[in-house]
């Protein structure tokens, strides 16, 4: 029976940016700490991995290992993927609510809006407080595209929109700190990949959390050793812009492409029956009474 094997990531994603590099920003961590995996909440893990082949030398079992991607700077993966859009949903409503109530008391002939200047006020408090900086994604081909479902507004991490824009061009500014976009692993290359030592893939899934798509591979357990590997991940990285002519701003997030290496360490050891402790197929040691 296969052996679901779990390695998560989680990124340091600010740091990573600033580093321009994963090394000493990615956090490793697996399900085998007690079966002998080394580097348990470092940039090195050694993640064990234990083979069983059967009294004829074949390999008796499959191991399978799964990757999992997150990052630390964001709001928490638990959340949809979807949270950022419909927190830009939510504070567009909000935006109608407080334009509706305003124009009420314009209505009303309310006298702190009796001016062009006091109304000018009141609109700018709106604005400022509901925050109007969008979103955009830049492809590996250089385009840069709106989200799917509408421009979504740059948020932090407790899920509030963010309204200035020295949050993003100043790095000594900590009044919010950015809600970056999740990491993705795009692939797993590397010495244990060409010596055939795990057959890795792309898999699609329901899980929202994922994005959809997660990384998993089968393990030969056939020949032990220790193997290295290389994982692929993609960060975003937010560059305000701001077009000539244009009051207001918005932030593209740019692909940046890095690389960190890890290992896995493979063992094997004969198949044996649970009950006898035997490496040889037999009878159960079932007890029975007699009458």
């Amino acid at each position: 029976m296969a052996q679901q094997l779990a390695i998560v990531a989680m990124i340091d994603i600010d740091a990573a940016l600033k580093n321009n590099s994963l090394e000493g920003n990615i956090y490793l961590f697996d399900n085998m700490k007690l079966q002998g995996s080394e580097g348990q909440g470092t940039s090195h893990l050694i993640t064990a991995i234990h083979g069983t082949y059967d009294s004829d030398g074949l390999q008796a079992n499959e191991q399978v290992l799964n990757w999992l991607v997150f990052g630390v700077g964001s709001v928490p993966p638990n959340l949809p993927r979807t949270f950022p859009v419909d927190q830009s949903r939510k504070s567009e409503l909000r935006l109608i609510r407080k334009f509706n109530k305003l124009k009420k008391r314009i209505q009303e002939n309310d006298d702190t809006v009796s001016t062009p200047e006091s109304l000018r006020t009141e609109v700018n408090k709106i604005l400022e407080n509901l925050g109007s900086i969008q979103t955009k994604l830049k492809s590996k081909s250089g385009l840069i595209r709106s989200h799917l479902h509408s421009e979504v507004k740059l948020i932090d991490v407790k899920g509030k929109p963010i309204t200035d824009p020295e949050v993003i061009t100043d790095p000594d500014n900590r009044s919010q700190q950015i809600s970056h976009r999740p990491p993705i692993l795009n692939n797993v290359t590397g010495e244990a990949v060409d010596k055939k030592i795990i057959y890795q893939a792309q898999y699609g899934s329901p899980d929202l959390v994922a994005d959809g798509w997660y990384w998993s591979a089968t393990v030969s357990t056939y020949q032990p050793g220790t193997y290295s590997y290389t994982m692929h991940i993609q960060l975003y990285k937010p560059v305000y812009q701001q077009e000539e002519g244009q009051e207001e701003g918005h932030v593209i997030w740019e692909p940046v492409y890095m690389t960190h290496k890890s290992s896995i360490r493979i063992t094997k050891n004969p198949k044996q029956n649970g009950f006898t402790g035997s490496v040889y197929e037999g009878l159960l040691p079932i007890p029975y009474t007699t009458a």
